[in-house]
């Protein structure tokens, strides 16, 4: 039987997933893309497994989710994923959200490379990834930049420290939750983890144990907030931007 090109996974927001207004928040969401994604490259013969006997593993660089609503308790949500793109130094992956009645809530894109287990540096795609994955031309959304902006100067700022709980597979702090460390900063006059748009850029490691201080600025024009994860010793873990709805 041949094997999709695409894949669709069903999620159903629970209710140990809601914020306090009843709705999944952005992290919820990171967490079904990087589902999904995983579920979809072991069907393609692309597992994590098959990675680590190649000597590397699946790394997140960048992700890009765009939210038209956030799904409440008890809703499931459908969400399909496809490649967009492979070559020996990066694949790209996007996603499409849709609720029960076939109407789309989220979309997004996304980057990875291939970590060499051995030096902890970005390696090559093994072979078996560039000559086999598919590369659809189609795409849910797209980066608000090519690069992301520095934050400056954080106008409010936080010191975090990895758990054991943090941590995936691969012995460093998981994506999705770097991502909602990088919105504990964000004053509590906003909906802090349901932004409209979150797009972050993982640059850097965050080992078990490690201490990140969480920066973000004030609200600039058109509702947009910048964000960075620095560790202790000045390398920057992650940029994001986000845009609030209604900003």
């Amino acid at each position: 039987m041949p094997i999709a090109e695409t894949h669709t996974e069903p999620f159903k927001v629970r209710v140990y997933e809601t914020a306090a207004n009843g709705n999944a928040g952005i992290g919820t969401i990171a967490d079904w893309l990087q589902e999904a994604a995983t579920i979809h490259a072991g069907l393609l013969g692309f597992s994590n497994q098959e990675m680590a006997q190649a000597g590397v593993a699946w790394v997140l660089s960048r992700l890009c989710i765009r939210m038209e609503r956030y799904p409440a308790l008890g809703e499931t949500i459908q969400v399909r994923t496809w490649p967009t793109f492979k070559n020996k130094r990066r694949a790209a992956r996007d996603f499409r959200l849709t609720d029960d009645q076939g109407l789309v809530i989220g979309s997004g894109t996304s980057a990875w490379v291939a970590l060499d287990l051995a030096t902890r540096r970005m390696g090559s795609m093994p072979d078996f990834v560039v000559q086999h994955c598919p590369a659809l031309d189609e795409h849910a959304c797209e980066f608000t930049a090519k690069s992301l902006p520095r934050l400056e100067r954080a106008e409010h700022a936080m010191t975090l420290t990895a758990r054991a709980s943090d941590l995936d597979q691969n012995d460093h702090v998981n994506n999705a939750h770097l991502l909602k460390w990088a919105l504990e900063p964000v004053p509590n006059t906003r909906s802090r983890f349901q932004p409209a748009v979150a797009d972050i850029a993982f640059r850097a490691e965050v080992p078990p144990g490690g201490t990140v201080t969480a920066g973000c600025s004030a609200s600039v024009e058109n509702g947009t907030l910048l964000h960075v994860l620095t560790r202790d010793d000045g390398t920057e873990a992650v940029r994001m931007l986000t845009q609030w709805p209604g900003a």
